[in-house]
């Protein structure tokens, strides 16, 4: 892989969530995929931001208010640190994903993350 191409690798095995996984991506600029799960399998990744771009996924069934402020604020840090931050959402069949991702755009326009050109939904 050429060294300046963007690159982030998804461990779903707890096994992967160690130091020396985390040195060796951020050895390489390689980011570590965040994810945050309800499957017992997957779970939450560690917070590991090892590149200059931080890429995370939110995969659970519901987030409450609460939650989308934790992220929110997770990801107003990362963008203090200068770092670029892409996040999935949830996208099974439905709205789930959509309206996680309004929520999340309203968390951070109010956290002062994301300056939007428009007014954040409603």
């Amino acid at each position: 892989m050429p060294p300046d191409m963007p690159a982030a690798f998804e461990f779903r095995h707890p096994s992967w969530h160690d130091e020396e996984t985390f040195a060796a991506l951020a050895g390489r600029g390689v980011g570590l995929y965040i994810t945050d799960s309800d499957d017992e399998r997957l779970g939450t990744t560690p917070l590991v931001a090892t590149a200059t771009r931080v890429y995370f996924r939110l995969r659970r069934d519901s987030y409450d208010d609460e939650s989308y402020k934790v992220w929110a604020a997770r990801v107003s840090a990362w963008v203090a640190e200068g770092r670029d931050v892409f996040a999935l959402l949830k996208h099974d069949i439905g709205l789930p994903g959509i309206e996680m991702g309004l929520e999340l755009t309203r968390n951070l326009a109010a956290d002062g993350a994301l300056a939007l050109p428009i007014a954040a939904p409603a």
